[in-house]
């Protein structure tokens, strides 16, 4: 459960990397800032959070089944 969990926010976090830098690049700091980014993530992550959620699970799966992931690994 930990590693889905990590993993969406993970790639959820990907997949909103790009507005947030170019905001972060284009508008000063200060209270704007803060305000515009926390819209553009409003907004870029709707749409994607079945796509953050499949790849989560996605990612989950190949790890457990390629016992890579600490816990998941059979002896």
């Amino acid at each position: 459960m930990f590693y889905l969990l990590f993993f969406f926010f993970a790639f959820g976090l990907l997949l909103v990397a790009p507005e947030l830098l170019e905001i972060l690049r284009d508008v000063p700091p200060g209270p704007e800032q803060q305000t515009l980014a926390e819209e553009a993530v409003h907004a870029a992550i709707r749409p994607r959070l079945p796509v953050a959620a499949a790849l989560a699970l996605l990612a989950t799966a190949l790890g457990g089944y390629y016992q890579v992931l600490p816990g998941l690994r059979e002896s």
